[in-house]
Parts: structure tokens; sequence; C-alpha cells
């Protein structure tokens, strides 16, 4: 069984937008359905999707937008020290 790990927390901040990081557009798609749909390619059985700022837009988009692999959200809820990487 093959699985996988998105870490989708971010906020994005270096970015100047209120978006979280993984819903930037890139080619015209949010940057997590590219993920998800490589992730589908090399048959990832299983994704767990690690969610934060704003985490109920992420999982409106993998709704919506159907995204290929089949997983579950984990909320971050805290994060005790900034680290601005």
């Amino acid at each position: 069984m093959r699985s996988a790990i998105i870490l989708a927390a971010g906020k994005g901040t270096r970015m100047k937008s209120d978006l979280p990081k993984v819903m930037h557009p890139i080619l015209s798609e949010p940057m997590i359905v590219h993920i998800t749909t490589h992730l589908n390619r090399i048959n990832v059985d299983q994704t767990i999707v690690v969610i934060g700022h704003q985490g109920e837009v992420v999982q409106e988009c993998s709704f919506q937008t159907k995204l290929p692999c089949s997983g579950k959200y984990d909320q971050q809820h805290s994060q005790v020290v900034e680290l601005r990487t």
C-alpha cells in the first residue's frame, strides 16, 4: 500500500494573498490539484492532507474538483513557533 501526506496547512503569507498556499493557481488550477493528479499517476492508495489555515477552502476544492486520490483530512490546530520558512 502506497500512502502520501500533503502538508497543506501553510498560510502563504509571502505570496501576499489570503488564499491558503496550496490553493494558489498554477496553469489555471490550484496547486493541490496538480499534486493529487501526480499522486494518482504513481498509484498512491491513500492520501492524508494536513490542513490548517482556511482548511475548509482546501476541503471544498477537493469536493468540487473531485480530486483523484482518496484520502482524509487532519486539522493542524496550532503551531507553537511561527517558522517563517
